[in-house]
């Protein structure tokens, strides 16, 4: 049990130095840069854009790739929380 509780914690560290850094977006090809353009709702919540509500660039914070057009509140929604660590989920045993 020792050896898989050390597995586990140690594998709970490895993702969260993973998912701790935070590279910026590269630059954008120009399809990409066609597709931002174009687009009209939320890539994450499906809400047309509206005027005065900023779409962003969406991108992955560990590769640096741009994924979607988003709106703010969604954008801050899917960005990881630095100050929160990283867990494995583990459901209590039913014995």
């Amino acid at each position: 049990m020792t050896a898989l509780y050390e597995h586990i914690m140690k594998e709970s560290r490895d993702i969260s130095n993973i998912l701790g850094v935070e590279i910026p977006m590269l630059p954008l090809t120009l399809e990409q840069v066609a597709n931002y353009a174009h687009a009209t709702h939320c890539g994450n919540c499906n809400k047309p854009s509206a005027v005065g509500i900023s779409k962003v660039h969406h991108h992955c914070h560990v590769t640096g790739e741009y994924l979607f057009a988003t709106c703010v509140r969604c954008n801050l929604q899917l960005k990881q929380n630095r100050r929160r660590r990283h867990q494995i989920p583990a459901e209590k045993c039913k014995n």
